[in-house]
C-alpha cells in the first residue's frame, strides 16, 4: 500500500510540476513548483557579439503586485524578474548586494540605494525577444517539427 501511494505521489508531482524553459536557451529555466531558477542573460551589441553575460542559479521569492515579479538569490547577484504568469519574461533587474536589502528596496518602488544595479530593462510590458517560457513537451514538439521541416 505504501509503495502504491508513493508511486502515485511521484506520478502526480511529475504531472503537476511547472518547470518552464527559456525558448532561446533550453538550459535556462524557472521551476515554479520548487521556486528555483537557472537563467543566463547575454547583453549584445549586435547578434554576433556578446558584451556581458550574467547567470544565476538559486531560489526565488514571489512578490505579489500588479505584475508578477520573482526575486532570485544567486549569492553573487540578485535578479528581479518580471514575468507574465508562465508565458514569458518581460524584463530583468540584475543587482549586486544583500538579498534582504534588495528585497526591501524593490518593495520601495525599486529605489536601490544600498545595492548596485548591474543591468536593467524594467519596466517592460512585452516579453523579451527569445524569453518565451516553454514546457518540456512544447520544446520537444518544436524540435520534432523543425526536424520534420528539415527533412521535407
Amino acid at each position: 500500500m505504501k509503495n502504491t501511494t508513493l508511486l502515485l505521489l511521484l506520478i502526480t508531482q511529475g504531472l503537476i510540476s511547472q518547470i518552464k524553459y527559456v525558448e532561446s536557451d533550453t538550459d535556462s529555466y524557472i521551476d515554479f513548483t520548487n521556486k528555483k531558477v537557472n537563467l543566463t542573460y547575454k547583453i549584445k551589441f549586435n547578434p554576433n557579439t556578446v558584451y556581458k553575460e550574467y547567470s544565476i542559479e538559486g531560489n526565488y521569492t514571489k512578490v505579489d503586485g500588479k505584475y508578477g515579479f520573482i526575486i532570485a538569490d544567486g549569492g553573487e547577484n540578485v535578479w528581479i524578474i518580471s514575468h507574465q504568469s508562465d508565458v514569458g519574461i518581460n524584463g530583468i533587474d540584475i543587482l549586486k548586494g544583500d538579498y534582504k536589502t534588495i528585497l526591501k528596496e524593490f518593495k520601495k518602488k525599486r529605489k536601490y540605494k544600498k545595492s548596485i544595479l548591474l543591468f536593467s530593462n524594467l519596466p517592460s510590458e512585452k516579453i523579451m525577444d527569445g524569453y518565451n517560457l516553454l514546457s518540456k513537451r512544447e520544446i520537444e514538439k518544436k524540435e520534432l517539427s523543425m526536424k520534420f521541416d528539415s527533412e521535407i
